[in-house]
């Protein structure tokens, strides 16, 4: 009888120490799904909150060291803006080339395709906000968005 008892209660306890790492286990899987998925959180909202119409955001930019003006002594406006253009993990390269061409930076999505094939950057484009002056050459484009983006 006491051998059975001593059993029992060994058993118990080992199904006991069972249930509580099951519980631990869960609670940790839970909260980590929730911690790894913050970041997209974020840069949803971000997103939603900054390019609601999804067009490129254009800002006044200054040169504070060089006031270099148009001959009528007014600042070119095409000098005056910085683009900037998200880009989302995954976006394909037509899809980057297409947003490029919304905004003129590029003729076509498949020119902008064709450039990024040619410097072998297919897969070194960067997720993020990148920013680049309005007059910014073509190859400048496309290396500003191979670093990565704010």
């Amino acid at each position: 009888m006491r051998k059975l008892r001593n059993s029992f209660y060994n058993i118990s306890d080992i199904f006991v120490a069972v249930i509580i790492v099951c519980i631990a286990a869960g609670l940790i899987l839970w909260r980590t799904n929730i911690i790894l998925g913050y970041p997209e959180k974020l840069v949803a909202e971000a997103f939603a909150e900054n390019n609601q119409t999804h067009e490129p955001i254009t800002t006044p930019y200054e040169h504070p060291e060089d006031d270099t003006t148009s001959e009528g002594g007014v600042t070119d406006e095409k000098d005056a803006e910085i683009f900037s253009v998200y880009i989302n993990m995954g976006d394909s390269v037509t899809a980057i080339g297409q947003t490029l061409t919304d905004i003129g930076c590029f003729e076509s999505a498949k020119e902008f395709a064709d450039l990024v094939s040619a410097k072998g950057a297919d897969t070194k484009l960067q997720m993020g906000m990148h920013y680049f002056p309005a007059n910014a050459s073509k190859d400048e484009i496309v290396e500003a968005l191979m670093q990565p983006g704010l």
